[in-house]
């Protein structure tokens, strides 16, 4: 019994550690993807889901790791924000301010708003103002918005797509059927004649983003499972409490179609930096991103 006591004080003890480092630490994760269009290597430093959290005095330390990464183009994949605090504390975007600040001028930085920026420009919830705010953060610091819109990344052979999918696809419990005809209702076609980049929020339409014509995606949302199973990249659950969710974070391929229409695609998940409907992380520290996507070889 005194054995079993002991071994139980000690996992209690581990577990504990595990949460305060991995609650107050990142990690920076490398990733390649080739692709036969793309003209010339691009590396991208891709954050997403702050939701307020800061890395160092004015999210220096994060800001300092972008900048280090020497990244040519800086993808924001949403919730910076946490969407219950707009407008009820002075100081509730101070967090995502600084970090803005903090990467001004290193490269081009495109964005995307998550759903918790989204909930701000919903008007059941009357935060039109807090969205205004947001907005003048992001424009401030360079950031220009990928709202269903296309940019032309011409000397790369990348089209850069920013995708923000209507709010009942972030339900709990739920998952609502999406098409990739409500995909080109948004964004338009995919780019036959290059490398395309899809940008957005939720990672559980990879199968349709990849009909749609998407050659690589970018997204968050998922916190990396929040809890994961220790040596695997298996989380627990995830934002909407689907337990055990299919994607939590790192990489993903996929192939979808038939025939000559059948198309490859990648997908890379971040963990996100932050934490927000369960505040914790356990053998799941948070993640800057830093993704090369390179001429096929």
């Amino acid at each position: 019994m005194k054995l079993f006591l002991y071994l139980l004080g000690a996992l209690i003890l581990l577990g504990l550690t595990v949460l305060v480092i991995d609650n107050n630490r990142f990690v920076i994760r490398k990733y390649k993807i080739s692709g036969s269009r793309v003209k010339k290597p691009l590396r991208i430093a891709f954050l997403t889901d702050l939701h307020e959290n800061a890395y160092g005095r004015d999210n220096r330390t994060l800001s300092e790791a972008i900048r280090i990464a020497e990244p040519d183009l800086i993808l924001i994949g949403g919730d910076l924000i946490v969407s219950s605090t707009a407008g009820k504390k002075k100081n509730w975007i101070r967090h995502t301010s600084s970090l803005m600040k903090g990467i001004r001028g290193i490269c081009p930085i495109y964005y995307v708003d998550g759903n918790h920026e989204m909930r701000l420009r919903d008007p059941e919830y009357d935060l039109e103002s807090c969205y205004r705010e947001v907005e003048k953060v992001m424009r401030e610091a360079g950031g220009l918005p990928l709202h269903n819109r296309k940019v032309c990344l011409e000397e790369y052979g990348i089209s850069l797509y920013g995708l923000e999918l209507d709010k009942d696809c972030y339900r709990r419990f739920h998952l609502k059927d999406l098409k990739p005809s409500d995909i080109e209702k948004k964004t338009g076609r995919a780019d036959p004649g290059r490398f395309n980049l899809l940008l957005t929020h939720n990672p559980d339409y990879f199968s349709v983003y990849a009909l749609w014509g998407a050659d690589a995606v970018l997204c968050g949302h998922v916190h990396g499972g929040i809890v994961r199973i220790p040596f695997t990249r298996q989380g627990v659950i995830n934002p909407c409490f689907r337990l055990f969710p299919r994607y939590c974070g790192g990489r993903y391929e996929t192939e979808e179609g038939e025939g000559q229409r059948r198309h490859h695609a990648s997908m890379i998940l971040s963990c996100g930096l932050g934490m927000h409907t369960l505040p914790v992380r356990a053998f799941n520290p948070a993640e800057l991103s830093v993704i090369d996507i390179v001429p096929e070889s």
